[in-house]
């Protein structure tokens, strides 16, 4: 017969092999569900046991390492097009979900997909949309939230209520606008509004690009010269000089009210 010590020696041995297999176990499963890896270029692939494949994402820090040593990218912004609107990364595109199957990237391009945080949905979306076309691609990770918060570049629609785009324009006034522009004078004068309204009515001598295409057309406005940028009124004047702040475009003032482009206005209105 076995002796009361001997049977307790045992218990605690069936015990402790017990919760050893359990230890165990539990490793097994949190190995299997989760895993990460980087394959070196900053690209982070996490896989859930729940995802048949591998979720590729950049860090806002390595992308914006990638576009100061100008890799080639292609940048697809999914997001509404009004909050693309309001604010964007620089050189991305506006790609709506449901316009994802446009999306052609060239050859040897990073196709970098920015959509929002944690928005499962949009992702699923456009996972499967270019998964069905055969498309490589990756996500900025945590979306536009974390790139936002990090400071990093973006271009705003220019809001006068907010104080960070009110600190960007810098004014002129409609009568010390006026002597500048006589003949001689190195200026730059910019017209932003649509081509439309500028074909209606604009100052003479301003070079029109419409305040939509300011960002892809910022290489044409020339370096070394004093510029002026107004528009059909005073909001959109504002957000054409918040728009060049942005396009790092700083030797800019905005031209102040409304009165410029009437007919009772003392400078010269074509056509």
């Amino acid at each position: 017969m076995e002796s009361a010590g001997s049977q307790q020696r045992k218990n605690i041995q069936a015990l402790a092999s017990g919760m050893l297999l359990i230890v165990f176990v539990g490793i097994f499963f949190i190995v299997k569900s989760f895993r990460t890896s980087t394959d070196g270029k900053g690209i982070l692939t996490v896989e859930d046991q729940d995802t048949p494949t591998a979720k590729k994402t950049l860090s806002a820090t390595e992308l914006q390492r990638k576009m100061t040593i100008q890799d080639k990218l292609l940048l697809v912004d999914v997001r509404s097009e009004d909050d693309y609107n309001r604010k964007h990364i620089p050189k991305s595109r506006s790609y709506p979900r449901e316009n994802v199957a446009n999306v052609t990237p060239e050859k040897d391009t990073l196709l970098v997909i920015i959509s929002y945080k944690d928005n499962v949905v949009t992702e699923e979306t456009v996972t499967n949309i270019l998964k069905e076309k055969g498309i490589d691609f990756i996500f900025l990770a945590d979306g536009f939230e974390d790139w936002d918060s990090k400071g990093y570049s973006v271009i705003s629609e220019g809001d006068p209520r907010d104080f960070v785009d009110q600190s960007k324009v810098t004014y002129i006034t409609l009568e010390a606008l006026t002597p500048l522009l006589a003949p001689g004078n190195s200026l730059y004068l910019l017209d932003v509004q649509k081509a439309e309204d500028y074909n209606k009515r604009h100052i003479e001598g301003a070079i029109n690009i419409p305040l939509s295409e300011l960002e892809k057309r910022a290489g044409e406005i020339p370096s070394g010269k004093q510029i002026i940028v107004y528009g059909g009124n005073e909001l959109e004047s504002f957000r054409g000089g918040t728009r060049l702040f942005d396009l790092n475009i700083y030797s800019v003032q905005t031209l102040r009210g409304n009165n410029h482009l009437r007919p009772d206005s003392p400078l010269t209105i074509k056509p």
